[in-house]
């Protein structure tokens, strides 16, 4: 049987957790009450023994105590004791040195959670993190973003005055969402110059599935992203074009930054047979898993796959899985590579702690983390190229034509 995640994260395996976390004066308690439960302290060593045992926590600890004796003492200005929690602790993760793992606010968190539904109040862009900030794979239809005059390729890099250059993906969604009707101040990149917008947050479907007809027998769906809705919109979209004649799929994720462990499998299940591998992980502990589909497929006609290098994390779990198991050929270039799964644990105060916490490999077992997948057949799109080529490519794969009107 094929084993789910529950969670709902950027791509994640389920697990869930709550760590204790007493709501204290001070963040001294904080870390040592999850220390102890994780019998990270003994309380029977002093800071330097504890220290020299490489025990971090006592170290953060007296430091932090020390700082906050000096602020309590001298500091003149009023300050919010919980925006000094969430900032440590926002930076304690953040020294991990790893761009996938964050801490978030109950607020933050429940602005990722909408997200994960396919619909919350934004502006109307699917993103992707790169070290400036967030890229702009896709602007969507009739959305704030658009009419503001946003673009693809567009990298968000300022959000209300606060550079997000190397912020984790779900923080800065989590900054530019918001109330209905409020806007948010944004600062992109765009062909080297900085370019102020200001947009309106309005409420957003977002529809993760776009298909149609290519010729009389072939159809074409573009997945942007694998969120919950995503895989009721994908089966949709095979039922409607198989009722308009469709025996052959071109299947494009290029661009499509990833989403839920869930929805790709589910996605998975309905191009791949029943049993067959889509996945495997393993975790610090050794602990392994293998996901498999778990019922037939909903279509099994010829298929190419098109991927690039933004194609990435789910899009790449998907890439593979059929890859490997014959299922389709993949037209484009290499993709993203990011091969690592994170998991939320909810702690006991309603924050939540994401971290890397497995590898995943390939059906064949390949570890693509920092080299991404191969296609089949590599094809660049050019910026000055006056056609898809790889549309184009795919096409002549499964030996189908445009129609004119395309």
């Amino acid at each position: 049987m094929k084993q789910r995640s529950q969670f709902k994260a950027g791509f994640f395996s389920g697990m869930a957790a709550t760590l204790s976390v007493v709501i204290l004066a001070s963040v001294i308690m904080m870390v040592i009450a999850a220390g102890k439960q994780y019998g990270v302290i003994d309380s029977g060593k002093d800071t330097a023994s504890a220290a020299s045992d490489g025990d971090m926590v006592s170290t953060v600890s007296k430091k932090l105590k020390e700082i906050q004796d000096y602020v309590d003492y001298y500091y003149i200005f009023d300050y919010d004791e919980q925006a000094v929690v969430d900032k440590v602790l926002k930076g304690y993760v953040d020294g991990l040195g790893d761009k996938y793992s964050a801490y978030y606010t109950k607020e933050e968190m429940s602005d990722i959670s909408e997200s994960m539904t396919g619909e919350y109040y934004g502006i109307g862009v699917s993103v992707t993190q790169v070290d400036e900030g967030a890229l702009i794979m896709q602007v969507f239809d009739d959305s704030p973003a658009l009419e503001a005059g946003l673009m693809k390729g567009d990298i968000i890099n300022v959000v209300e005055g606060t550079s997000v250059a190397g912020t984790d993906l779900d923080s800065i969604v989590s900054m530019i969402r918001g109330m209905e009707g409020e806007r948010v101040k944004l600062t992109v990149l765009r062909d080297g110059k900085a370019i102020d917008f200001d947009v309106e947050r309005r409420a957003v479907h977002n529809q993760t599935v776009v298909y149609r007809m290519l010729d009389e027998n072939t159809g074409y769906i573009q997945l942007t992203q694998f969120e919950e809705v995503s895989a009721s919109q994908m089966e949709s979209a095979l039922r409607k074009l198989q009722d308009q004649g469709m025996e052959k799929l071109v299947l494009d994720i290029r661009s499509n930054p990833g989403g839920l462990l869930t929805s790709v499998c589910d996605i998975a299940d309905l191009l791949l047979p029943k049993d067959k591998i889509i996945l495997q992980t393993r975790s610090k502990q050794g602990m392994e898993r293998v996901y498999k589909t778990d019922k037939d497929a909903a279509f099994e006609g010829e298929m190419v796959l098109l991927v690039n290098e933004y194609s990435a994390s789910a899009s790449e779990v998907l890439a593979s899985a059929l890859q490997d198991n014959g299922r389709a050929k993949l037209v484009g270039v290499t993709t993203f590579g990011k091969g690592i799964v994170q998991t939320y644990f909810s702690l006991s105060d309603g924050t939540t702690l994401k971290i890397t916490t497995e590898n995943y490999y390939t059906a064949n077992g390949n570890d693509i983390h920092g080299k991404g997948v191969e296609p089949d057949y590599v094809q660049e799109l050019k910026a000055d190229d006056t056609e898809d080529v790889q549309l184009a490519k795919a096409l002549e794969l499964l030996g189908s034509t445009l129609k004119e009107t395309e």
